[in-house]
């Protein structure tokens, strides 16, 4: 296996992370998933309930979904609600903490009396 060689003077491009929407597409078949692979990146396939997970750019998302509404195999779409959830959960942290530090000192007060 030859390895490529780089030199100064060729200039190596930042990875640029695309911007992407997930989405779940129902179909009336579970041929119809394998077909999806055109129209995004297929994470994940389910047989039995015949959907599929699909990421779709953010630039495309329009005509994609005009495109896969218009086969005859899709039954419904929908889009994963995952990028509107608060995904920090510093302050739940924080709070459970507080709860087991009141607790805490309670238990103690009642030990020591």
């Amino acid at each position: 296996m030859d390895i490529p060689n780089i030199s100064n003077n060729d200039e190596i491009l930042p990875l640029e992370i695309q911007e992407r929407e997930k989405f779940y597409v129902f179909c009336f078949t579970s041929k119809g998933n394998q077909q999806l692979a055109q129209y995004g990146d297929v994470l994940y396939m389910n047989q039995k309930r015949k959907y599929s997970l699909i990421y779709i750019n953010k630039e495309n998302v329009e005509n994609k979904i005009k495109e896969l509404k218009a086969l005859k195999f899709v039954k419904m779409i929908k889009r994963s609600q995952m990028n509107q959830l608060n995904l920090d959960f510093a302050h739940a942290f924080n709070q459970t903490n507080e709860e087991l530090k009141t607790i805490m000192k309670k238990k103690s007060e009642i030990e020591n009396v």
